[in-house]
């Protein structure tokens, strides 16, 4: 029969299966207390039924495993047990809501009446195992206020002792059976942040859910603790502070049969404290046998047997001794107390890795009390309902406290919920400007889930993003969701990371910058993608790798701005198929090889700048193509060989620097027939040779020959000629005499019509002179 079953629970939803059995046991149990059949076999029958249960429908679904083994052992058994010490006259005449409610809160009306009727109103004013209740009459608004108060503190104590139990672990000693070293400070303080973290967790649950119940009843709150770190006694502690509503069930089970069974074996007045002391181990011992089987259902492979017992038995004698030598008679009030307390403190922490053992082994502590093996959804459920309040910049800092506040917060679902509180409707379809929000900023450095459900909730319809100071993050991948972007503007910013390849998914885009930031990482090749792309600015980062040859597919591009980079290798051959390109900028990288003779087909380019790279070999000829060339820049590279002669056909050319390479042989002559050129510098090079007559034809304000092997005087041309020339530098130059070549009136800095190219060419003298 049992292999029949388990294929069948196996395709029955956990959740489902544990609410059909938390429903079904208890009607079972319902329908035998209003049999005829006794007491002890309706008791047999639930107690078997709960036991059995999850042996014939295992599953390893955790929220059936921490609800069936769980649960049912905590309320369910309990509860039948304590059913079963009211006369079954009584029981069998509940209604179904009146024996819901006992196995809700463990009272009810008839039991109210029950106790009022047997005078036992008179006992709950003097019986420690009489707990504190909150009648449905006292639970005002005040009321409700102080106990979401005191749950907003209870939520912060456990969110700082799981998260110092995560960082500082019980160790080895958890795995022994031993008292506390109270000299190993480590020891003892992790041992109090998991009692300080069992309380809060057990207040949160128990409070939340309980509250809830007894006001669709009517009933009175039984709060679970009352200030237990203020016991003065073992006694007080166990009997009129910790978990009171357990208290009562206690007193039912063991503490009241067994008292009634030796007041009946002995009436004498003599045995009566004899008596108490027998029914108080009694209830200790019963504690000890259900947190036994609680260890056995819950974490059976961190199970030592008698582990709990030795607690809760080493408990029962001391508090049966405490009294009996009536200890601390002899002090004051207070100071009973106050010692009273210190003992309590002590013997609490002496005996507490007996408990703390197995929970510590199977690591509960880091979500106590649901084990991490045995999550439930309800709890994650109400961890994100309370912190989607919280801002996210905020809220995120709570996925460090432990593992089961992180997985909560760390889903798709939660980051829904969490952002959506603070996001305007009004902003979700706004472009955004170069004044981005806190929201906007935080993108950057969200999570991954974060900036996917943020992408899709507010920027999803964004066309543009042009964006400032982003003070740190990185690109999300998520940019590559936002296919309305038409223009993306990263500027001035301290985003690192390397650029994301979903990019390249951002099919509308037309213009991409990101300048002046932390970037890292090669371009992404995808970036090729973007054939609607016409400006291409990556500029001022520390970008490393080659230049992609996919960019020769952006063949709408008219600017490509990827100057102060790291960038190596060569200038790929497919650069020249971007033919409505106007303005190349490669500038300051550490780009080498051979410019490519492809370049000569761009030809709408009107700005080069190639400085300060690596580049060698010759000038290709195929530049002298670009009729709409403005500026050429080639300083700073190793290009060699001779200056092609077809750069004259340049008739646009407004500014040529060739400085400080390794060219070599002449000026050529076609250079100087460019009217339109304003600055021209070749210094710093090998060039040869005269320097020609022609150019004194040129128009140039700067012009730059130093550093050259020219030979011979300065041309007459060159004197009469440079009507606009403002900067100029020849020398050094070997084999050029300028003092030889200066009129007889030029040498005293004369005042002829053209004096000022003799002042500049003197001045160059003097300043050459001075320098060596």
């Amino acid at each position: 029969m049992g292999p029949q079953i388990l294929p069948i629970v196996a395709v029955i939803p956990a959740w489902l299966l544990v609410l059909a059995v938390v429903v079904i046991i208890p009607q079972v149990h319902f329908q035998f207390l209003r049999s005829t059949l006794p007491n002890s076999a309706v008791t047999a029958i639930g107690v078997t039924l709960l036991i059995l249960t999850p042996m014939l429908f295992p599953c390893d679904h955790v929220f059936y495993n921490y609800g069936m083994r769980g649960v049912s052992l905590i309320f369910f058994m309990m509860r039948f047990l304590e059913v079963a010490t009211f006369p079954r006259s009584f029981t069998s005449k509940w209604t179904m809501r009146e024996y819901y409610e006992f196995i809700g809160v463990s009272d009810n009306e008839p039991i109210r009446k029950f106790t009022s009727k047997n005078h036992q109103d008179k006992l709950s004013k003097t019986d420690p195992w009489m707990p504190k209740v909150a009648q449905a009459r006292d639970r005002t608004l005040g009321y409700y206020l102080r106990q979401a108060a005191r749950l907003l503190v209870m939520l912060v104590i456990m969110t700082f002792t799981t998260a110092y139990l995560e960082k500082y672990p019980f160790g080895e000693n958890s795995k022994k059976m031993q008292l506390l070293n109270l000299l190993d400070l480590k020891s003892v303080l992790v041992n109090i942040m998991f009692g300080a973290q069992l309380f809060s967790s057990m207040d949160l649950m128990y409070t939340t859910g309980t509250l809830m119940i007894v006001d669709l009843l009517g009933a009175p709150y039984t709060p679970i603790f009352d200030k237990p770190y203020f016991s003065t006694s073992l006694r007080d502690f166990w009997s009129n502070r910790w978990n009171q509503p357990i208290k009562i069930t206690i007193h039912r089970i063991f503490f009241a049969p067994t008292l009634a069974l030796l007041r009946k074996l002995d009436p004498t007045k003599d045995a009566r404290q004899t008596h108490l002391m027998i029914a108080t181990l009694v209830s200790f011992a019963g504690s000890a046998l259900l947190h036994e089987y609680a260890c056995i259902m819950l974490i059976p492979h961190e199970w030592i047997p008698g582990e709990m017992s030795i607690f809760f038995m080493s408990h029962g004698i001391a508090c049966v001794l405490w009294e009996r030598l009536n200890l601390l008679s002899s002090l004051s009030i207070s100071w009973k107390r106050f010692v009273g307390w210190i003992m309590t403190l002590f013997f609490l922490l002496l005996t507490s890795p007996f408990f703390n053992g197995p929970f510590a082994r199977s690591e509960q502590f880091l979500e106590f009390p649901v084990p991490q093996s045995m999550k439930t959804s309800v709890p994650t459920e109400v961890v994100q309902i309370i912190f989607s309040y919280i801002h996210p910049s905020e809220s995120l800092k709570f996925r460090r406290a432990c593992k089961h506040i992180h997985n909560s917060l760390s889903d798709k679902y939660f980051a829904s919920m969490n952002l959506s509180s603070f996001i305007q409707k009004t902003q979700q379809a706004v472009t955004c400007t170069m004044q981005p929000d806190a929201l906007d900023r935080l993108w950057f450095s969200f999570p991954e889930i974060y900036q996917n459900v943020y992408a899709r909730m507010k920027l999803m319809s964004v066309s543009s993003l042009s964006w400032w100071n982003i003070k740190n993050g990185s690109i999300p991948k998520a940019i590559g969701t936002l296919t309305e972007l038409v223009t993306l503007d990263l500027f001035r910013s301290d985003l690192e990371g390397p650029i994301p390849v979903e990019i390249g998914k951002l099919v509308n885009l037309s213009s991409l910058t990101i300048c002046l930031t932390k970037v890292t990482g090669s371009l992404p090749a995808e970036i090729g993608n973007l054939i609607q792309l016409e400006r291409l600015s990556i500029c001022s980062c520390s970008l490393t790798g080659k230049i992609p040859k996919t960019f020769g597919q952006l063949v709408n591009l008219k600017l490509l701005n990827l100057c102060s980079n790291g960038l190596s290798g060569s200038i790929p051959k497919e650069i020249g198929n971007l033919e409505n390109l106007a303005d190349l900028n490669l500038a300051s990288n550490s780009l080498s090889g051979r410019l490519p003779s492809s370049i000569g087909k761009l030809v709408s380019i009107r700005h080069i700048n190639l400085n300060d790279n690596m580049l060698d070999s010759e000038i290709p000829a195929q530049l002298g193509q670009l009729e709409n060339l403005h500026n050429l820049q080639m300083q700073r590279n190793k290009f060699s060989g001779p200056i092609p002669k077809e750069l004259g056909n340049l008739r646009n050319l407004y500014e040529l620097n060739l400085a400080s390479n390794d060219l070599q042989g002449p000026l050529p002559r076609e250079i100087c027939a460019l009217s339109n050129l304003h600055f021209l510098s070749v210094s710093g090079n090998q060039l040869t040779g005269e320097i020609p007559a022609e150019i004194g034809r040129l128009n140039v304000v700067h012009l730059h020959l130093a550093h050259n092997k020219f030979q011979g005087g300065i041309p007459k041309e060159m004197l009469g000629g440079l009507r606009n020339v403002r900067f100029m530098s020849i020398l050094p130059n070997r084999g050029v005499d300028i003092m030889g070549s200066l009129p007889d009136g030029a040498r005293e800095g004369g005042n002829g019509s053209h004096g000022h190219v003799w002042n500049l060419l003197l001045g160059d003298v003097r300043r050459h002179s001075y320098f060596e």
